[in-house]
């Protein structure tokens, strides 16, 4: 019996010591089982979060508010988002990176006008009339990203001043204005949706943006403002989904979305409709 015994000890022995080894080289999950002592090492966390962003999870609270670590998580999965601290869940860079970053839930899809998971056919990941492909790959010419996915159900988890944030939502779902562009040129030289197989990036004059899929989790301000529904729906009238009920009422807001993609008739207000 002591043979078995002293064996058993020194096994436990063995994996204790070379435990931080073992979690830098396999699953980032393992975190969550580690000793106190390891979870509070920012290399183990670090190593980690770079094989599973989520694990961040299971890190002390002094470094899910470390700005780097914070950013590599969101930037390969934006849901961890959801374990950042209060202040950096509502840091501007922080929230636009999840937002851009990867992710496996059905709402983080594929760049370059993939289509999302399990679609398929025509229709750009971004919502645009591109002809976007499924599984998140597809051939379609969505806005441009870098990148490996996006994930615009990310911003559910960004603090309110951030979802209410005019600026930061505007440049998500459009991106940035390309060189010499501005968004009064690009509206007038917007296909009107009919941009099959076009690059949406170049009709828009933007670049870097994730589309309007992200105001479902905009703040109720944002959605209910006149002016900036109007400045999404301008570039892209299927914007018209996410706006409040009064703005779906607006008839100088649901002529502009159908005027840029007949098909946002669909998310007009029953007596503006008709």
């Amino acid at each position: 019996m002591t043979c078995p015994l002293f064996l058993l000890i020194l096994l436990i022995v063995i994996v204790i010591i070379n435990y931080d080894l073992l979690l830098r080289t396999s699953c980032g999950a393992a975190l969550a089982f580690a000793h106190p002592s390891l979870k509070g090492r920012r290399d183990v966390v670090t190593a980690a979060v770079a094989a599973d962003p989520l694990a961040i999870a299971y890190a002390p609270e002094t470094l899910r508010d470390d700005l780097p670590l914070v950013l590599l998580a969101v930037g390969r999965d934006g849901e961890a988002l959801r374990h950042a601290s209060g202040r950096l869940r509502n840091e501007p860079r922080v929230v636009a990176a999840a937002c851009r970053g990867g992710g496996n839930d059905k709402d983080c899809y594929g760049r370059n006008g993939g289509g999302k998971e399990g679609s398929g056919g025509n229709g750009g990941s971004n919502g645009s009339n591109g002809n976007g492909g499924g599984s998140g790959s597809g051939n379609g010419n969505g806005n441009e990203r870098s990148g490996n996915g996006c994930c615009p159900d990310a911003l559910r988890f960004a603090s309110a001043a951030r979802r209410g944030d005019r600026a930061l939502v505007a440049e998500l779902v459009f991106g940035t204005p390309t060189r010499g562009s501005s968004s009064s040129s690009s509206s007038s030289s917007k296909n009107k949706g009919n941009n099959n197989g076009g690059d949406d990036n170049d009709a828009s004059g933007f670049v870097g943006g994730i589309g309007v899929e992200l105001l479902r989790h905009a703040g109720q301000a944002l959605l209910s403002d006149p002016s900036f529904m109007l400045s999404m729906v301008v570039h892209d009238g299927a914007a018209l989904e996410h706006a409040a009920d009064g703005i779906q009422s607006n008839e100088e807001i649901v002529l502009a979305a159908i005027g840029q993609t007949g098909t946002a008739l669909q998310f007009a207000a029953r007596e503006v409709s008709e």
